[in-house]
């Protein structure tokens, strides 16, 4: 660290001599004094801890060259638009917790707020990101101006980067890695009984927008399922196995009623195509792929960034955790406030005795160390998944099946649409417990699968059996208590809670450390046992914002759940759900 610190130290002072009119002078501290003023010790700025660690590393091996970056700027106040979105319903709604509340409203009310939400959202952003580029990066190289964030993409030199570390609407750069134009399913459904659940409940994924995020749809070809393209048009199928065909099957194999929309990053960045999919007003957006090139089990700028967007633009992101194996989720899986999906082999048979995790599934689960979350957040089949386009095996086709399981909760749930923390822990809550892949912590291998194998039909049970909270903790707010009855029929009960992370950059960053996003809530779960005041089972982990516990009931009777809060920065989104 302190051979990167004289480096920068070092391009600073180079800098300063190079430039006709000298814009800094630099102490031993980095502490940069605007023009030639003098000031206190405690006026004195650290513009340098805008710049990562990670972008500090690029400037000392590229000094010369023009580095692609991510700025984050100042957010928009976005604390009226909440209220101007409930206030477009006519149905005198005052707050979230209300709106999820009613029983009178639709999932056209839903998908009217989401909408409404989101135009209001875009355009404060679109007017405050134009204005700053306007005034700080005119006539700069700009890759991509965000619609939905506080972000920019350009490219800038290392005098620039110095420059604009200076400006007080920037609060932080960092280096922008742009990628490179780098079982048969009935089965699987059967596994995941994904397959019961159109004869149980109806649900066919009716009335929910599902965005599909892909390299290319040059040869896509869907036959029987309502699919919107971004660049208009659909070619003829012509390769033996397209990747997005295969994806799209395996989800409208689940959802077949969904209104579909597939976004292609080989015309457009992954920024700007799921920005479109937003505008599109998906509810849901699947990625069997990584998202640019942060590096594997890194929280970088794309985990922020979708963190960003699942959080304000009430979208559920699904992520396939990569095929690295022990190497590491890729990119964009670290994320807090998406779902990271592993993969299972069921070896194509309908008996749970023979499930295995994947090889090549990607996991990690080292947070107790890094201060990370664990991944992945659950798993599905996906070893020789067929479909009409071929055999394919891969977290690609596991993830697919757990946006389609969110699709029939939506449906079933309007609620749930805008609550992602809700259907986390429903997902995680109702794994099949007839698979050896299964939470148990005394199992070191559960690392390699998260919560356990998804199971469609449970989750939407627990959904419709109201199984589960929708909620918030405020930062006064010790603890909250929920009561649900375990009967002398049940022989093994979980309960999950899931909650959002807040990820907007704040004031200050430190060099050395990760980009200092809101801080992540710390709730604990205790369960206890009827007339007792030991609970029979507890997650109090410190960086997940998942929480489980699963055990044998001791007696039947009313058991008790304590979400308390242990820490937080600010109101804390959660779910809670039990099976």
């Amino acid at each position: 660290m302190k051979e990167r610190i004289r480096v920068i130290i070092m391009l600073l002072i180079i800098i300063e001599f190079i430039v006709t009119t000298p814009f800094l002078a630099v102490s031993e501290s980095m502490t940069i004094k605007p023009n030639s003023n003098e000031m206190n010790e405690s006026e004195k700025v650290d513009y340098t801890s805008k710049i990562t660690p990670t972008l500090q590393d690029v400037i000392q091996e590229k000094p010369d060259k023009m580095i692609p970056v991510l700025i984050w700027m100042k957010d928009v106040d976005l604390s009226g638009v909440m209220s101007e979105a409930l206030l477009s319903l006519n149905k005198d709604i005052d707050s979230l917790e209300e709106l999820t509340s009613r029983k009178d409203i639709s999932l056209d009310d839903f998908q009217k707020y989401i909408q409404t939400k989101r135009n209001l959202s875009s355009a404060l952003y679109e007017e405050h990101n134009n204005r700053i580029v306007h005034d700080c990066f005119d006539g700069k190289d700009i890759i991509y101006i965000s619609r939905y964030s506080p972000v920019v993409l350009l490219y800038l030199d290392v005098e620039e980067i110095v420059k604009v570390s200076q400006r007080e609407e920037v609060m932080l750069i960092d280096y922008y890695f742009s990628e490179e134009n780098e079982n048969e399913i009935s089965i699987a459904n059967s596994v995941t009984r994904a397959s019961l659940v159109y004869p149980s409940y109806g649900y066919g994924g009716y009335g929910i927008k599902i965005g599909v995020l892909e390299e290319s749809i040059t040869n896509a070809y869907f036959p029987g399922v309502n699919v919107v393209s971004q660049n208009g048009t659909v070619s003829a199928y012509q390769e033996p196995l397209n990747h997005v065909n295969s994806v799209v099957s395996i989800i409208s194999s689940i959802a077949p009623d969904a209104q579909y929309y597939i976004a292609d990053n080989s015309v457009m960045s992954n920024f700007q195509a799921i920005e479109w999919l937003l505008s599109q007003g998906v509810n849901i957006i699947n990625a069997s792929k990584k998202i640019d090139n942060d590096g594997c089990n890194t929280y970088g700028s794309v985990s922020k960034w979708l963190d960003h967007i699942a959080y304000n633009h009430d979208v559920h992101f699904v992520k396939s955790s990569g095929n690295e194996g022990e190497t590491g989720v890729t990119s964009g899986g670290m994320a807090y406030n998406i779902v990271t999906v592993g993969n299972i082999n069921d070896n194509r048979t309908l008996s749970y005795t023979d499930d295995d995790i994947a090889t090549d599934s990607s996991f990690y689960y080292d947070y107790d160390n890094s201060h990370l979350t664990s991944k992945p957040d659950i798993c599905a089949p996906g070893v020789g998944i067929s479909t009409e386009f071929g055999t394919g095996s891969g977290t690609s086709c596991s993830a697919p099946q757990v946006a389609g399981a969110i699709a029939l909760l939506c449906q079933g749930n309007p609620t749930l649409t805008i609550r992602q923390d809700a259907v986390k822990a429903i997902l995680t809550c109702s794994v099949n417990y007839s698979s050896p892949l299964t939470y148990v912590p005394s199992d070191s291998f559960y690392k390699y699968f998260g919560a356990g194998l998804l199971d469609t039909c449970g989750a939407v049970w627990v959904a419709e059996n109201t199984r589960y909270v929708a909620s918030s903790i405020s930062t006064n707010t010790s603890s909250k208590t929920y009561s649900f009855y375990v009967s002398s029929s049940d022989d093994r009960v979980r309960v999950s809670l899931a909650f959002l992370r807040n990820s907007s950059i704040g004031s200050s960053n430190h060099v050395g450390t990760s980009p200092n996003v809101v801080n992540l809530s710390d709730l604990d779960l205790r369960v206890y046992p009827p007339n007792s005041s030991t609970p029979i089972a507890s997650s109090t982990k410190l960086y997940n914002n998942v929480e489980i516990v699963d055990f044998e009931p001791t007696v039947s009777g009313t058991y008790t759940i304590v979400i308390t809060n242990y820490s937080s920065s600010a109101t804390t989104y959660f779910g809670l759900a039990w099976k």
